[in-house]
């Protein structure tokens, strides 16, 4: 799935398996930050969870998309 989101070996890489494969891995890291914030755990996502930036949690949006990166 990783290599359907990030490339293809090919010049005509299948378009649609990418963008399902991107989907698939935002929709894991969106779950994967719901129960982190309700039960954290020793892992980067728990740590992204829980840091402050002028005192606000960042966005659920904000973690996936740095989990993603």
């Amino acid at each position: 799935m990783t290599s359907s989101a990030l490339g293809s070996d090919s010049e005509h890489g299948l378009r649609q398996d990418s963008w399902v494969s991107r989907g698939e891995i935002l929709l894991y890291f969106c779950d994967l930050v719901a129960q982190r914030r309700g039960d954290p755990g020793n892992d980067i996502v728990s740590l992204l969870t829980g840091i402050r930036v002028q005192g606000a949690p960042p966005s659920g949006q904000e973690v996936i998309l740095t989990c993603y990166a």
